[in-house]
C-alpha cells in the first residue's frame, strides 16, 4: 500500500513538472469540471495566484462562455470530444478581458484528478492587430465608397492615371467625352496630357477633340493636378476635364461684338462730327445751298437716332445680362395704328421694297401691351426683313385674332438662314453673317426683342429656309386673356 502511495506521489510530482514546463498556459480540470492543476504560464496570463484558481469551475475562467465551456454542457461536450482552437475570452483576475484561443482533450481512462486537459493560446495582440486592420479595411472601403460616390457626383469629366499614363480611374462624363479607355478619342486626350513629372502647378489648357460624323468639334478645358501619397511623394496625376465648347463660341461671339460695336458706334460718330464741323467752319459752311445744310442736319439727325438705338440696345442688354426685366407700361390698345405707323416710316425710307399689309376691320377687342416696347420689336423685325431681302422684294405683314392672342407675322423673300443659324438666332451677340460685307449691327436686336415677348407673356417663332426667305410669328396676349392677366401680374412683381 505504501508503495502503491509512492508511486502515486511520484507520479503526480512528475506530472507537475511537465504541466510546468509547457511554455502555453494550461489547465487540468477534473471530471466534474473543477480546476485541479495549472502551470507558470496559466498564472501570468491570468494575474492570478494558484490557490485562487484551484478549485474554481473551469467555466468560470469565461466571461462569455461558449455552449461547450458552460458548466451544464461540461460533462457531456468537453469530456466527450475534442476542442481545438475555440476563438473566445477569459477574465483575469484583475477583471480584464483576454483574447484567447482555447484548445481541450478529455483524458482517457478513470483518473479522478483528470477529467480534461486545456491549453489557453494567448491571441489578445492578434486579435488588436486583426480589429485594427478590420478597422483599416472597413475604412479603406467606406473610403472608396466616398471615392466612388465622389465620381458620381462631379459633373465634368475626372480621368486619374499614373506616373506612367496608365488610367486608374474614370467617371461615366468622362465616358459620354470620351468613350471607354482604349478608344480613339480617349488616347486622343491621353496623349495631350502634360507629363506629371515635369511641373508640380500645371495650369489649365483647352485640347479640340476630332469631329465625330455628323457633329461639330468639341473643345475642352482640361486642370490637371498631382496625385500625392502619404509622404507627400507624386503617384500620378487626376485631370478634371470641362466641355467648353459653348464657353468659348460665346467668347468669340462677344470678341466680335465689341469689335462690331465699336464699328457701330463710330460710323455714325464719324459722319455727325464731320457734318457738324463743316456747318461750324463758317468759310466752309458758305460754299453750301441752305437745302444742302438741311441735308447735313437731316443725316446729323438720322446718325443720332442710330446712335441712340445703339445705345438703348446696350441698356437693355445690361438689364437683361443681370437679371433685370425690360420695364413694361402695359395698357390695352389696338395694334392695327401702330402696325401702319411703322411700316409707313419704312416705306418712306425703302429702296425699293413692297409692303404687303394685310390687317382685320378694327373691332372691340384689344392687346395688353406698352406700345413703345412693341414699335421696337416691330421695327427690328420689318428692319431685319429690309436688310436681308433684295430691294425689289415683298415683304408682307399680316394681322389676325386667336383665341386669347393677336397675332402678326412678318415675311420677307430675302436669303433666309441655315438651320444652326435659326437656332442660334436669339442668342445674345450672334449675328448670321459676321464678315466684313455683312449689314451692319451688334447682334442684339432679336434677344431683345424675345425679351420683350416674353414680358408680355406673348410668343415668338422663327421659321426660315435658305435662299427662300424668313417668317417671324408674334402672338401677344389679347387684354382679356389669362395671358395678359399672367403679363399684368409679371409687371407688377417685377417693376
Amino acid at each position: 500500500m505504501t508503495r502503491d502511495i509512492a508511486r502515486h506521489r511520484n507520479s503526480l510530482e512528475s506530472l507537475q513538472q511537465i504541466l510546468q514546463s509547457i511554455i502555453d498556459p494550461l489547465v487540468v480540470a477534473d471530471p466534474q469540471g473543477l480546476i485541479k492543476q495549472v502551470n507558470h504560464a496559466t498564472l501570468e496570463l491570468l494575474s492570478c495566484e494558484e490557490k485562487s484558481l484551484l478549485g474554481r469551475p473551469l467555466a468560470d475562467l469565461f466571461p462569455e462562455p461558449p455552449t461547450l465551456l458552460t458548466k451544464a454542457s461540461f460533462s457531456s461536450a468537453l469530456l466527450r470530444k475534442r476542442v481545438t482552437n475555440l476563438e473566445t475570452f477569459v477574465r483575469s483576475c484583475q477583471g480584464k478581458r483576454i483574447a484567447v484561443l482555447f484548445s481541450s482533450s478529455p483524458v482517457p481512462g478513470k483518473n479522478i484528478e483528470m477529467g480534461v486537459v486545456g491549453i489557453i493560446k494567448n491571441i489578445d495582440e492578434l486579435m488588436t492587430a486583426r480589429l485594427a486592420r478590420e478597422h483599416a479595411l472597413r475604412e479603406a472601403e467606406e473610403a472608396h465608397r466616398r471615392i466612388d460616390a465622389l465620381l458620381r457626383s462631379v459633373a465634368d469629366g475626372l480621368i486619374v492615371t499614373d506616373l506612367s499614363g496608365k488610367v486608374l480611374l474614370h467617371n461615366q462624363p468622362a465616358e459620354q467625352l470620351l468613350g471607354t479607355p482604349g478608344q480613339p478619342l480617349f488616347c486622343s486626350l491621353l496623349k495631350a496630357l502634360p507629363d506629371p513629372t515635369l511641373s508640380d502647378t500645371l495650369p489649365p489648357f483647352d485640347i479640340t477633340l476630332p469631329a465625330k460624323a455628323g457633329a461639330p468639334h468639341r473643345i475642352l478645358q482640361i486642370h490637371s493636378s498631382p496625385v500625392l501619397d502619404h509622404r507627400g511623394s507624386q503617384t500620378g496625376m487626376v485631370s478634371v476635364l470641362r466641355d467648353v465648347t459653348r464657353e468659348r463660341a460665346l467668347e468669340q461671339i462677344k470678341s466680335e461684338f465689341i469689335s462690331t460695336a465699336a464699328h457701330e458706334l463710330n460710323s455714325p460718330l464719324t459722319s455727325i462730327l464731320g457734318y457738324s464741323e463743316l456747318l461750324l467752319d463758317r468759310e466752309l459752311s458758305d460754299r453750301f445751298s441752305e437745302e444742302q445744310k438741311r441735308d447735313f442736319l437731316e443725316e446729323i439727325l438720322n446718325r443720332s437716332e442710330s446712335l441712340s438705338k445703339i445705345v438703348d440696345d446696350l441698356l437693355n442688354i445690361s438689364r437683361i445680362e443681370s437679371g433685370k426685366p425690360i420695364p413694361l407700361n402695359l395698357q390695352p390698345a389696338a395694334l392695327e395704328p401702330l402696325i401702319r405707323k411703322t411700316v409707313d416710316g419704312y416705306q418712306l425710307t425703302g429702296k425699293g421694297h413692297k409692303f404687303d399689309v394685310r390687317l382685320p376691320q378694327p373691332d372691340q377687342r384689344q392687346v395688353l401691351v406698352d406700345l413703345f416696347r412693341i414699335q421696337q420689336v416691330l421695327e427690328n423685325l420689318l428692319s431685319n426683313a429690309v436688310k436681308y431681302s433684295p430691294e425689289t422684294g415683298t415683304i408682307r405683314i399680316e394681322g389676325s385674332f386667336e383665341p386669347n392672342f393677336y397675332k402678326i407675322q412678318i415675311t420677307d423673300q430675302g436669303i433666309g438662314m441655315t438651320e444652326e443659324q435659326l437656332e442660334r438666332i436669339f442668342d445674345k451677340f450672334y449675328r448670321c453673317d459676321s464678315s466684313n460685307t455683312a449689314v451692319g449691327g451688334l447682334g442684339l436686336g432679336m434677344s431683345i426683342v424675345r425679351q420683350i415677348v416674353d414680358g408680355h407673356q406673348g410668343r415668338i417663332n422663327v421659321t426660315s429656309a435658305l435662299g427662300k426667305g424668313t417668317c417671324v410669328t408674334l402672338r401677344l396676349p389679347l387684354a382679356d386673356s389669362e395671358e395678359s392677366a399672367a403679363a399684368e401680374q409679371h409687371r407688377r412683381t417685377t417693376s
